[in-house]
């Protein structure tokens, strides 16, 4: 569980400076003041099957701080509600950092929404594929919820973001897919069964159900609606439920 007040200004989880290959998968992070899942100057991570809600700021931070670069962070599968300021952002090093920068990360099959002041997802200093300091990163089958203004931040920095407020706009901006559609993204409201009571698996009818993309083993195994913290995490596979695979964190089991 990732619900203490940890770190100089209240984390969940903070990974910072270890370099390659930390994994945070299946944590009920909430709560607290500042972030939930920080990834800070690290490369290689992943981040995966965690229901993270509720924090003051940021709900999952992956970025590059003091590095000159970021790369191959896999964001995958988590479901993130109603944090302070920014849902998912993948932030790299200060303009001007090539040929490193932020590359190939990828954020894909997560739901990100409900941010209560700010975007759902913001991606910026190289992580919108500019070219000069960043190229290669994916965002994918996500859910970032019905459109509305200013609800991704694509590029800017943090005193001067650029704001898009609609999919098509988001998809057409320089360094994304490039047409109408094209990041598959669901657009819509996942259909929590009781977000204010922490249940964030889906309800029926959901359009996260078989939404996602199949990102094969080991990324098969998410959480079971069943699931409680810390004695009874279930998880299942998502190959044996459904004609697809589930968007967020948790998997639908209901026939």
């Amino acid at each position: 569980n990732g619900n203490a007040q940890l770190g100089y200004l209240g984390a969940g989880i903070w990974a910072d400076t270890l370099d390659n290959g930390f994994l945070a998968k299946y944590n009920l992070v909430y709560g607290n003041n500042y972030v939930g899942i920080s990834i800070d100057a690290d490369n290689d991570a992943t981040v995966m099957y965690n229901a993270v809600f509720n924090n003051g700021s940021y709900g999952i931070w992956a970025f590059a701080d003091a590095h000159t670069s970021m790369t191959g962070h896999l964001i995958n599968n988590n479901t993130v509600y109603g944090n302070g300021s920014i849902g998912i952002e993948v932030l790299g090093p200060s303009a001007g950092s090539a040929p490193a920068g932020c590359t190939n990360n990828i954020v894909e099959n997560n739901i990100a929404v409900g941010t209560v002041g700010g975007p759902n997802l913001a991606a910026f200093l190289g992580c919108e594929n500019p070219g000069t300091d960043g190229s290669g990163n994916i965002y994918t089958y996500n859910d970032f919820g019905a459109q509305a203004s200013n609800f991704i931040q694509w590029g800017g920095t943090f005193s001067s973001a650029v704001y898009e407020s609609t999919y098509s706009a988001w998809e057409t901006a320089a360094g994304n897919c490039g047409t109408s559609g094209c990041s598959h993204s669901l657009q819509a409201d996942p259909q929590f069964v009781n977000a204010a009571a922490a249940q964030f698996w889906l309800a029926s009818g959901s359009p996260t159900i078989d939404g996602g993309a199949h990102l094969g083993n080991p990324y098969n195994i998410g959480l079971l609606p069943a699931s409680s913290w810390p004695n009874s995490v279930l998880t299942g596979d998502q190959n044996s439920y459904g004609t697809g695979w589930e968007v967020g964190a948790y998997i639908f089991t209901e026939l």
